[in-house]
């Protein structure tokens, strides 16, 4: 599984109180089912989050493993598509 867009949030340490059922799930999926958890470094990095700020089952190498995947002939699916203005409020910062 790959997220990569402003979701990432909701997979970070700091934000795992709101998101507490969330993360659960995705880590059980990980640590049981053998299912890998990766978000776009990228994007994390534009929004200023890094590796350190994601649990351990998360993985902050996400367009690497799409691309591995992809070689290996796997079928991309996107769950949700983002329209021209979404897609660029992902690069936007915002102002400390």
């Amino acid at each position: 599984m790959i997220s990569h867009g402003v979701e990432e949030y909701a997979l970070t340490i700091k934000s795992h109180r709101e998101y507490a059922a969330t993360q659960l799930l995705l880590s059980t999926m990980v640590m049981e089912q053998g299912v890998s958890l990766h978000v776009c470094g990228a994007v994390a990095g534009l929004k200023g989050l890094e590796q350190e700020d994601f649990p351990s089952f998360v993985s902050a190498s996400g367009l690497a493993q799409l691309n591995d995947y992809k070689v290996l002939d796997y079928t991309v699916v996107v769950v949700k598509a983002l329209n021209n203005k979404q897609r660029k409020a992902l690069f936007e910062r915002k102002e400390k």
